[in-house]
């Protein structure tokens, strides 16, 4: 074949075309996403988790003994940390360029994987229609320009869905079927697992596809090597969870706490996921959070599974007591996984665009993606390796993203497969156009149609914006740049009132209260901001301790020692809270002939206190004490 050929032949080929376009438009979309967000440099919420853990990996604590992680089960998917980790070694503070670098690298081969497995399942047109819907995905193009797990969720599957689709004729699968064997499909799904826990509800069906293809004297064999090599990664998750923090917790320990945050009252009442004042809704400090909330009932030594549990159990319990408008909540949320909302969490579409005016080019929404795809998989459910391959990952989404959230995050790792079933759908539509089969095909708009008007009726989820402006604020906060934290709070306010008039909203209160301390040394006026976001938010203990360090600069003692007293009355867990108990010492050690009083305080603060903010500060350490206060982390 002339050379000239086969140029033109690859640049026609839809699996390389979409995937460069992919590549293209990640990698411009990241770079004007670096340059200009600050919430891209720097990251928050699971982004500054996944980075602090990376870094604590990189380190040398494989095993999340301390740091972040502390000992205790995963809270997040751990495959994103240990992949970030090698990044962290080699860049240090300067990896998030060279992460985001490979982010659309991964993106590109997404792209290929979902484009040529839609080739293989329909045809060329299928394939164009896949490639260019992964390539040009609003949500994947948006997540892969941040520390963000969805991408990696993508990829892996991607490779599930290509495991699944049928060799080419007359090629040689090997003995356990090379790329599209049961070895192939268990890896996919077991690594899938360790990025976003929701491919076990797609393993049976995997499984029987597997089981189906090979011959009649194998098929359990072949079922027993997928179930083996996809419980390899999980083993090892399980084996580091068990021997680390002593509970039988597969993937992570915090289901039950996801499971309340996305069907408590507070959550059916503004369309998101809300902690309801049981915890902040922040992977730095929820957890925490949530032990203290559920350590007066349970015991502050109950392990992370009996916590999760225990949520669950609430979450049982609020079903069972209002059982129609948690069923009307869940019908609702299957609804919102088709809805034109790109719903945040960590990042924000709506806002990322105003900085980063490339994500315009990412032109496919998730919901157009996922309302075509319904309607190639009911048009090819008689196909085994449709039914059981893309369309088994895409249901399984559903069903999990129905029982908690339909984030963005959470959603977009099914876009391959729903693009998949889109391109299938679209070549079915090309072949009943080209044979006159008009009535069939007006059919297949009609269901296109009724399901994309079901996707945009209201009520919709909340748009979120005043979080994104939130994430901003806090930042900025973080930074110092005071006038403009000031600036986004304000803002994330008049937002949250747009939305939920009369209601308020506490963050933004929070940093301004932190503004007006350090950049005002007013601590009054500090004082009555964080006491206007405690009248919303009352269980913010961190807010309480800042109201008692103003009471205390302000010499007002008795004041600040009954704001502790009524801290400790409203929520008995936060006596079990070291940083609590350490501010006691402080106030106590000030309160004329407390002093002895505090050393109890003292004593539990240091033994239980995992950094300095935990601990008293040295002036309330008795000298005989000072032994006692631990070693600082590194």
């Amino acid at each position: 074949m002339p050379f000239s050929d086969v140029l033109r032949r690859s640049s026609c080929d839809p699996v390389r075309v979409s995937a460069l376009i992919a590549l293209i438009v990640r990698g411009a979309a990241s770079a004007q996403g670096y340059a200009k967000n600050i919430v891209v440099h720097f990251p928050q919420l699971d982004g500054t988790y996944y980075a602090q853990w990376a870094m604590e990996i990189a380190r040398g604590d494989l095993a999340g003994r301390e740091g972040i992680v502390g000992g205790d089960p995963y809270f997040l998917n751990p495959l994103y940390a240990y992949v970030l980790a090698p990044f962290w070694a080699v860049f240090q503070g300067d990896f998030i360029p060279w992460v985001l670098a490979a982010q659309a690298l991964l993106g590109a081969a997404t792209t290929a994987l979902s484009a040529a497995s839609a080739r293989r399942l329909f045809g060329g047109a299928a394939a164009w229609v896949t490639g260019i819907a992964v390539a040009l995905s609003t949500s994947l193009v948006h997540l892969d320009g941040h520390i963000s797990i969805s991408g990696m969720g993508a990829f892996l599957m991607a490779g599930a869905v290509w495991s699944c689709v049928p060799p080419r004729e007359g090629a040689r699968s090997g003995r356990f079927g090379g790329a599209h064997g049961p070895i192939a499909a268990g890896l996919w799904l077991g690594f899938g697992a360790l990025a976003r826990p929701i491919t076990p509800l797609a393993l049976p069906f995997f499984l029987w596809l597997q089981a189906r293809r090979a011959a009649p004297g194998r098929r359990l064999r072949t079922a027993t090597v997928v179930v083996l090599v996809f419980m390899a990664p999980a083993v090892l998750s399980f084996v580091r969870n068990w021997r680390v923090g002593g509970e039988p917790v597969v993937y992570t320990a915090a289901s039950g706490a996801n499971l309340w945050l996305g069907n408590c009252p507070a959550a059916r009442r503004h369309g998101m996921m809300s902690a309801e004042g049981r915890f902040r809704f922040n992977p730095m400090e929820m957890h925490a959070d949530a032990r203290r909330y559920m350590a007066p009932r349970i015991g502050e030594d109950a392990t992370w599974a009996e916590i999760s549990d225990a949520f669950r159990d609430d979450t049982i319990s609020e079903f069972v007591a209002r059982p129609g408008d948690a069923i009307g909540y869940l019908f609702t949320k299957a609804r919102w996984f088709f809805t034109p909302r790109e719903v945040p969490s960590s990042a924000s579409l709506e806002l990322d665009r105003e900085f980063a005016p490339l994500l315009w080019l990412a032109v496919v929404p998730t919901w157009l993606i996922a309302v075509v795809g319904c309607v190639g998989l009911a048009l090819h459910v008689r196909r085994r390796d449709v039914l059981f391959g893309p369309g088994a990952i895409a249901a399984a989404h559903v069903a999990v993203l129905t029982i908690v959230f339909p984030l963005s995050h959470y959603r977009s790792p099914a876009v391959p497969a729903m693009a998949v079933l889109a391109g299938g759908a679209v070549a079915w539509g090309i072949s009943a156009w080209r044979a006159r089969h008009t009535r069939a095909l007006a059919a297949a708009l009609v269901g296109v149609g009724g399901l994309s008007v079901a996707a945009w009726l209201p009520p919709q989820p909340s748009t979120i914006r005043h979080a994104g402006l939130m994430t901003i604020a806090v930042c900025h906060r973080t930074l110092r740049n005071y006038d403009l934290a000031e600036e986004f709070a304000l803002r994330a306010l008049d937002s949250f009132e747009a939305e939920f008039g009369g209601e308020d909203l506490p963050g933004p209160w929070f940093v301004l209260g932190y503004v007006y301390f350090e950049r005002d040394e007013d601590f009054d006026k500090s004082a009555d901001a964080y006491l206007r976001g405690l009248e919303i938010e009352p269980a913010d203990w961190n807010a309480w301790l800042t109201v008692v360090e103003c009471r205390m600069l302000r010499g007002r003692t008795a004041e600040a020692l009954a704001l502790l007293e009524a801290l400790v009355r409203r929520y008995p867990d936060q006596y079990y809270n070291p940083a609590v108990r350490a501010r006691f010492a402080e106030v106590l050690t000030r309160t004329s002939g407390r002093g002895l009083d505090a050393r109890e305080h003292v004593r539990f603060a240091f033994r239980y206190g995992k950094s300095p903010r935990d601990w008293p500060r040295a002036w309330a350490v008795p000298p005989d004490m000072r032994h006692l206060r631990p070693r600082e982390p590194k």
